[in-house]
């Protein structure tokens, strides 16, 4: 079978004050575990809504993730719910009250009596290890069905899961199960990739297409009974379809084009400094979204005016004079001028008009240049790409790292 529900509570999510990042997380995760997720359920805080929201899922599914409502403060009803709907009275746990005490101590946090109420959990549930906050979760068994609570907090849930569902659901995975692989492309449209893999005639494979702006997502599917051999064949499959596709492709997963440029760079012991206008930080922003930035990116300006660009750069006020700021020249200027100002072994710079005004018929709105002075040439990349100025910032700085990770030995 391999069923799963996710039960969401709280009327801040239920009213759309707070969006529910809690379902994504959870139901990509055990997509990714071969489950099947059938729905998902938001509910309010309240003990009948949450029992009844229990009881329904528990008929349905084998697995049952509910999120929210584990605090200390009178609208945490969720194991109130789990106890009415499971005839499973509320125990005092010892284990939980320790885990929220040492929680509180190692922050130097007072833990106030009302963080008792979190100890109170539904007899026979098994308290999991939260790192991360006051409430303890709980893994309870009904019947064929397996329920989690987890506390609300997003960060907690995903460390919960990690630590304790997806185990769990590894050891629990279905007999006929499936397998699945994400490639991450750039610089190709859902239309030109869908056209060059249906070629491929892949068989017994379900193919999707996502945009996941600004990059485009291919989803690889297999089903079958053995999980060795199913990654074999993805295995497989990821090879035709890189060999179509080519240098489109930069990674699987949860890749970006920041993280695959650093791990380059940091595997080579190399740096990258970078210079802005139009996008204002958005590619230093990028970059530093990577764990461990600091070993490849040493650092980033942000050269909106000319002033700044001479001043930093040191990119010369004829040519700004003469060629304009937003130029072949001027980029590779700054990307000459980040590189050897940090003494970095790569540098980018960027000048354009993101919009909507500014433009000329000689330049229009969307026109960019993107400048990577390398440690033996320097390249600069023009095109003019007219969009929402926040889609054009975003298109920008993912176009930048997709110009360094080609030019990257």
């Amino acid at each position: 079978m391999g069923h799963v529900e996710i039960i969401t509570t709280g009327n801040e999510v239920l009213v759309g004050e707070v969006v529910n990042t809690n379902a994504v997380h959870v139901a990509n995760g055990c997509h990714a575990e071969g489950w099947t997720v059938l729905r998902h359920v938001t509910v309010g805080d309240t003990v009948d809504a949450i029992a009844a929201a229990c009881r329904d899922a528990r008929a349905r599914a084998e697995c049952v993730v509910v999120t929210g409502g584990l605090g200390p403060t009178s609208d945490d009803l969720t194991y109130e719910a789990a106890a009415q709907a499971f005839d499973r009275p509320l125990v005092f746990s010892d284990s939980a009250w320790q885990q929220t005490q040492e929680f509180c101590a190692a922050r130097n946090r007072d833990c106030p009596p009302a963080n008792r109420k979190q100890a109170f959990v539904p007899e026979g549930a098994e308290v999991l290890t939260n790192e991360l906050g006051t409430a303890p979760a709980v893994r309870l068994g009904v019947g064929p069905a397996t329920f989690f609570f987890l506390p609300g907090v997003p960060s907690e849930v995903e460390w919960l899961f990690g630590q304790h569902i997806q185990p769990w659901l590894r050891a629990h995975r279905p007999t006929v199960t499936r397998a699945e692989r994400v490639l991450k492309c750039f610089g190709i449209s859902e239309a030109v990739l869908g056209e060059r893999v249906q070629g491929l005639a892949l068989a017994e494979t379900q193919v999707g297409y996502r945009l996941i702006y600004p990059d485009v997502a291919i989803k690889l599917q297999v089903v079958g009974a053995e999980w060795p051999q199913l990654v074999q064949r993805l295995d497989q499959l990821e090879a035709r379809v890189r060999a179509v596709l080519g240098d489109a492709v930069f990674g699987t997963g949860d890749a970006t084009l920041a993280s695959v440029v650093g791990e380059r760079l940091t595997a080579r012991g190399e740096s990258l400094a970078v210079a802005e206008s139009c996008t204002g930080g958005e590619l230093c922003s990028t970059l530093t979204d990577v764990p461990g930035a600091s070993a490849f990116f040493e650092r980033g300006v942000i050269t909106y005016s000319n002033h700044a660009k001479v001043e930093l750069l040191g990119v010369p006020r004829e040519v700004l004079l003469q060629c304009g700021a937003v130029s072949a020249e001027v980029a590779e200027a700054m990307a000459v001028g980040a590189r050897t100002r940090a003494r970095t072994t790569y540098g980018i710079g960027i000048t354009g008009i993101a919009g909507p005004s500014g433009g000329s018929e000689e330049k229009p709105v969307g026109t960019v240049y993107i400048g990577v002075a390398t440690p033996h040439t320097t390249l600069v990349h023009h095109e003019c790409s007219p969009r929402s100025r926040r889609y054009f910032k975003q298109w920008v700085a993912a176009k930048a790292l997709d110009l360094l990770r080609n030019v990257l030995p």
